[in-house]
């Protein structure tokens, strides 16, 4: 076989494995069938081969804007932009430059770099000369404006397509995404107006019903709870499928807990993870029940195990990555608590009584900085000044506490505090920082009288750390891992990828969520300080 015949044949290879993952993937998906996404895999590869072994050829620019596009299809879509800045690059005239600056711009935007799709963009905007359909540049537009927040101008751009094409509208559905950018511009009356309309004229069932939890979201967001509970209620009433029910449960605990009903909203948000266990919406409707037990009905414990829990239902979600940053402040708390109760020995403290005011401080650190709650941060200083009278952190506890009285509106009960500590302790910095805030005058002191005393660094330092909770979810992290993987070797019957148990190659073991090795603590998580006023 020729050279010539070679390259051809396996350009024209390419070509059919891209159409064949058109047809089974139904066009762009952000979910490809395995069999879908082989092909596309085959197509980047027998590009890639025409590409590296007859860069000259006349199918040279074909086969880079095949690759580009089978990236694309793929959701590699940083490695699509990068293909198609090349092709335009290399073949500014061809008759598929238009089509390779779109392609351009749509990865761009799908990977987040908006500013640049925006910028693209600008080169398509009203050029006939590219060969393409307005419509396509038009709604490119309104999906970046949306991206960026700008709701307002979507709005109009939406406005436009629709008159402009109804066709295209009909296509896109886009009189939801119309729809959708009024309610965020915060045109709820137009928003609910169009939502009507398009459930009313809707022939098929499943359409007529997300018509209807879009209208009980907009009357929410509209300040119409009630109706907009009465429709979730309705919605769920109707035997809808589990997904749909999971997400009109989650939006009505979400309304309910808005109105301090957190019974039912317990409940809402427990039937959402009933329903959809190990999905997004199950990890989102299990943090903010996490949230209700933690700071409504403060059982820290429970609460733990439920963010836990949250994370366990989709790791990589933004819900997961706050169930995790939440339970492990959470689990400093709890570590705190435990020592300041004596339920744990300090090994490297001798006096108990020590170890426990000092777990006391930190606590009181621990709930301002994490549950911004001045009152109780406020109560626990005070509990550690009247239990532990000897201890090195009373003078620090007691200036913790009127301080944070006294700039919360309690100000005479702040001041006693404050005159308290100037009285006891008269010759201590903590004293001097009471002085200054009351408008006293403050004596001259030498200059290191203000240093850290080496006692309560030595304390602190003595503490024991909290342990990371995220090293208790390992093994189930593990049995999820062998689990999916079981189902895509079913599916596939290929070899199954390693599990966090058994890492590939010798490889470090993948931690949750992009970080480090989940059975090592996080070196960033947050770690106990050293001593410390409270900010003046």
């Amino acid at each position: 076989m020729s050279v010539g015949c070679a390259y051809l044949n396996t350009f024209y290879n390419a070509e059919q494995a891209y159409q064949e993952g058109i047809r089974l993937s139904g066009g762009e998906s952000d979910s490809l069938s395995a069999p879908a996404r082989e092909a596309f895999e085959r197509a980047a590869e027998k590009s890639a081969i025409v590409l590296d072994r007859h860069s000259d050829s006349d199918y040279a620019d074909d086969a880079l804007l095949l690759l580009a596009q089978s990236f694309y299809q793929l959701g590699r879509h940083r490695d699509a932009a990068k293909v198609f800045r090349e092709y335009i690059v290399r073949f500014p005239d061809s008759d598929e430059a238009g089509l390779a600056r779109l392609g351009l711009v749509r990865s761009q935007r799908r990977f987040g770099d908006l500013g640049a799709a925006e910028a693209a963009l600008g080169g398509l905007l009203g050029n006939d000369t590219l060969g393409i359909d307005e419509a396509e540049v038009l709604y490119e537009k309104a999906l970046i404006e949306l991206g960026l927040g700008a709701h307002n101008r979507a709005v109009g751009t939406f406005r436009q397509l629709l008159e402009q094409d109804p066709q295209f509208a009909r296509e896109h559905n886009l009189i939801l995404q119309f729809a959708d950018a009024q309610l965020n511009a915060g045109q709820y009356d137009a928003a609910l107006e169009a939502y009507a309309a398009y459930r009313d004229n809707a022939a098929d069932l499943g359409a007529q019903r997300e018509a209807a939890l879009k209208i009980a979201h907009a009357l929410g967001l509209a300040g119409h709870r009630g109706e907009a509970l009465a429709t979730y209620t309705e919605i769920i009433e109707l035997g809808v499928p589990d997904s749909m029910a999971a997400i009109a449960e989650v939006e009505r605990g979400d309304l309910l807990a808005a109105d301090s009903a957190w019974d039912e909203a317990e409940a809402s948000y427990r039937r959402t993870a009933e329903l959809t266990p190990g999905t997004v919406v199950a990890s989102r409707a299990t943090l903010q029940r996490g949230r209700i037990v933690w700071r409504v009905r403060r059982q820290h414990e429970e609460a733990l195990d439920i963010l836990l829990d949250a994370f366990l239902h989709s790791p990589t979600s933004a819900f997961g990555d706050s169930a995790r940053s939440e339970s492990r402040a959470l689990a400093r708390l709890i570590h705190f608590q435990q020592l300041a109760a004596g339920r744990e020995v300090v090994v490297g403290i001798e006096d108990a009584s020590m170890a426990r005011s000092t777990a006391l401080y930190r606590l009181g650190e621990e709930t301002l900085d994490i549950e911004s709650d001045p009152d109780r941060a406020a109560a626990i200083f005070t509990q550690l000044s009247v239990e532990y009278p000897d201890s090195p952190w009373r003078p620090r506890a007691m200036l913790a506490a009127g301080l944070l009285r006294f700039r919360n509106g309690s100000l005479g009960t702040g001041s006693a505090d404050l005159r308290s500590l100037i009285a006891e302790f008269p010759d201590t910095p903590e004293a001097d920082s009471a002085r200054r805030e009351l408008g006293f005058d403050v004596p001259e002191r030498p200059m290191d009288f203000y240093a850290v005393a080496p006692e309560l660094t030595t304390l602190t330092t003595a503490l024991p750390d909290a342990a990371d909770p995220m090293v208790r979810i390992v093994d189930q992290l593990d049995r999820y891992a062998r689990r999916d993987d079981q189902r895509r070797r079913e599916a596939r019957g290929g070899r199954a990828r390693p599990t966090l148990a058994e890492p590939a190659d010798g490889a470090e073991r993948p931690g949750p969520a992009g970080e480090g090795p989940p059975g090592q603590v996080d070196p960033d998580a947050p770690r106990p300080t050293p001593p410390r006023d409270i900010p003046e």
